[in-house]
């Protein structure tokens, strides 16, 4: 928020202005008002507010122009107390000089007067309250121009032209003065008539260095305010400015409305703004409760729209935060955002701009944008895993899509989903997928069936031997890719490739099946295997069973091994099901989990490359913590940078970059990905300081709870950074009925 623009915001409200042959009601024979456009500020020990206030027929116009220079401002219809009669003092600010003088106006001092108005808040108490009360009503350009000129030209003959008027607190006093000004000028008059030549001379003399003394007076640097100069040409307003003050409190009540008034003396330049205290402020106090203005006031302030600019201003951020505890504030920087985020498609939350809440989503009008990867980063409860994880699985299978979910902590992540799904009429779409206890069957059946099959299927073996042990020698790497490639043509478990190491009988039957099948390519390599000494196999085949141990050593995953009961990703990956694969680490251990999350993540890859290209629906796999297993490291770096083309979007939940190894980093960033920045550290922010700017790192500092700042990629653009409440858990919905 900013007030640089409060002179433009000013200057359009003159456009509705209408001079009197236009006012002209022939129907009723009258003569419609001036529209008016009232600014006040409302100072109480709990509250600042401001408001605006116009006709019916001017309030959309009004609206319209405070979104334009004000975009940020949250604009509400709502209404403002009366101003109590008892126990309130008023006064009105008038010009000291002349109308052709004017305020300094600088708009680069935007918390001018503002700061010293709010600052009279904190000397408020108990049902104290005070309120800066700003009248605008335009004027004829024409005729101010007119009287401009003649004022000027008054100025420029060597006398200052003077204030004389009447106002609406019209005094005795007032009327002696004006009689004194009255009878000066008849002596005036006389004295020219009658006086001799050198005392009309003398006279003259004294006049010039009166008019000198004022002169020097408005002019302190030799010239007049660029402000002043440039008023003749500006739209005008009859200007009234009211400041009361209620307490019942005496004193308190005095400095209310002193401090006030003095706060207009920082926009003193080639005039400035005096006080005239009203005695019995009750009449005026009963016409501003209803909008009207005092009739009698010939001594108006004609402002222009850079002077009245600097009286019609807004909290900054600086201000805002120093006054947080008195007023309702935007609490954190709002963006507008396309249509498309707002119609429809993968919910995320709710965003609100400038007080109005709405819901945002993942358009999916574009599949290659919507499966680009995702990053859902943020500290511990902040809601990146059950809120944003779960929700996009459960959003998912809504729109018909599947999303797989992997989660070694407590399962958190499947409850949720299960839970969503549920509230959709769709649990029959949620498959809940928990190992420790039963065994389920580990292999690669997802690489079989596909034209590639045997060669896919024997690099996800050798991948696999490679990611779990040290990087494998030639021979041991020609054996295993063989061992695969053979089973690859059979059922495709991974224990019979451990079987064609470990028992001779079973490794010829399969070199007879394989010649039964003409592989004959792979039965020549198996007759050279037999061929070596039993020595030369031990030391070809102890390295294959240094990393098979990994698997046989261990019980569970042993079982598994041996389980014929397995999965297959295929069955459920284009038709809008949610998988949630839970592997608990604290049962199973870090190396066992490790190697079974490596083995699924493999596993969905398989099965999204063997769908049909264009028929394939977006599908989603869904990573808390990738931390805990991160012999995956190896298979994202491939992964990434092709899911979007086979429709699988890749999505990591964790707490910081330090999880993610260096290099993984730089590629996922480099992929493009869409980011959901829950509550980080600074160096987080700092690390996405680019991604998230216009927000800064002070600003992504205060990022409320269960908020993100979310980046996302539509429309062939980075859409602007915006910062959302996002979608609570999945429970959470169910119990509130959202």
């Amino acid at each position: 928020m900013d007030n640089k623009k409060g002179h433009e915001f000013v200057r359009s409200l003159h456009d509705v202005y209408k001079p009197w042959h236009k006012r002209i009601d022939i129907t009723n024979r009258s003569l419609a008002s001036i529209e008016k456009v009232w600014f006040i500020i409302r100072l109480s020990p709990s509250d600042i507010s401001f408001y605006m206030v116009s006709s019916d027929q001017c309030v959309t116009y009004l609206k319209q122009r405070i979104s334009r220079y004000w975009p940020r401002a949250a604009v509400n219809d709502g209404e403002i107390s009366a101003i109590p009669v008892v126990h309130t003092s008023a006064c009105e600010m008038k010009y000291r000089r002349h109308n052709i003088f004017a305020l300094a106006a600088d708009w680069r001092k935007d918390t001018v007067p503002i700061a010293s108005f709010l600052n009279v808040v904190r000397d408020l108490k108990d049902n104290d309250e005070a309120r800066i009360i700003v009248c605008m009503e335009p004027y004829s350009r024409k005729t101010w121009a007119d009287w401009y000129e003649k004022a000027f030209e008054e100025f420029k003959s060597g006398k200052t032209p003077s204030r004389r008027g009447i106002s609406g607190n019209f005094t005795a006093k007032n009327g002696l003065k004006i009689l004194d000004s009255i009878l000066s000028e008849i002596q005036d008059i006389a004295e020219t008539l009658f006086d001799s030549e050198q005392e009309v001379k003398e006279r003259d003399r004294k006049r010039k260095r009166k008019a000198d003394i004022e002169k020097r007076e408005i002019m302190l640097d030799g010239k007049l305010n660029r402000i002043t100069l440039q008023k003749r040409n500006e739209p005008v307003f009859k200007t009234r400015i009211y400041i009361t003050s209620h307490s019942k409190d005496p004193f308190r009540r005095e400095i209310t409305l002193r401090s006030l008034a003095n706060a207009f003396s920082e926009l003193s330049g080639d005039n400035e703004l005096r006080r005239i205290n009203f005695r019995n402020p009750a009449r005026l106090i009963s016409k501003l409760n209803k909008w009207e203005i005092p009739r009698m006031d010939f001594d108006n302030n004609i402002m222009s729209a850079s002077e009245i600019g600097k009286f019609i201003q807004l909290p900054t951020a600086s201000l805002q935060e120093e006054y947080a505890d008195y007023m309702r504030t935007i609490e954190h920087r709002e963006t507008d955002l396309p249509e498309r985020l707002l119609t429809g498609g993968i919910k995320i939350g709710t965003i609100t701009i400038r007080g109005t809440q709405k819901e945002i989503y993942f358009p999916l009008s574009d599949y290659d944008e919507l499966c680009l990867p995702r990053i859902a980063i943020g500290a511990m409860g902040t809601g990146k895993t059950r809120g944003f994880g779960a929700n996009l699985a459960v959003e998912s299978v809504r729109n018909g899509f599947t999303a797989i979910t992997i989660d070694v902590a407590k399962d958190e992540l499947g409850d949720e989903v299960e839970s969503g799904c549920k509230r959709l009429g769709k649990g029959d779409k949620v498959i809940r997928i928990k190992f420790g206890n039963t065994p389920i069957g580990l292999d690669w059946c997802e690489a079989l069936g596909s034209r590639h099959a045997v060669n896919r299927f024997a690099a996800e073996v050798l991948n696999f031997f490679q990611l779990h042990g040290h990087e494998a020698g030639l021979e041991t790497a020609r054996y295993i890719r063989l061992a695969a490639k053979t089973v690859a043509t059979g059922d495709g478990k991974l224990s019979n490739v451990i079987r064609l190491f470990t028992n001779d009988k079973y490794r010829q039957s399969e070199m007879k099946r394989l010649q039964r099948l003409g592989k004959t390519d792979l039965v020549e390599q198996w007759e050279s295997y037999e061929a070596l000494s039993t020595g030369m196999k031990g030391k070809v085949t102890e390295p294959v069973m240094n990393r098979l141990d990994m698997l046989v050593g261990d019980d569970y995953l042993n079982e598994c091994l041996q389980c014929d009961t397995g999965i297959d990703f295929r069955e459920w990956l284009n038709d809008g099901y949610a998988i949630c694969c839970y592997v608990p680490k604290d049962e199973l251990g870090s190396e066992a989990t490790d190697i079974i999350v490596s083995i699924l993540i493999a596993k969905v890859w398989l099965a999204t490359l063997a769908r049909q290209g264009e028929d394939a629906k977006p599908a989603f796999l869904v990573m808390d913590e990738p931390h805990q297993f991160m012999s995956s490291a190896k298979h994202w770096k491939s992964m990434v940078v092709e899911s979007r083309k086979w429709r699988l979007g890749l999505t990591w939940l964790f707490h910081s970059w330090e999880q993610i190894p260096r290099d993984l980093a730089e590629i996922i960033k480099s992929a493009g990905p869409h980011y959901h920045i829950y509550t980080s550290s600074k160096k987080t922010y700092r690390d996405l300081a680019e991604e998230i700017a216009p927000f800064t790192v002070e600003e992504a500092l205060k990022t409320p709870r269960f908020h993100a700042i979310n980046i996302i990629r539509s429309g062939g653009v980075t859409v602007t950074p915006f910062m959302a409440k996002m979608t609570p858990p999945p429970s959470k919905c169910l119990k509130s009925g959202i």
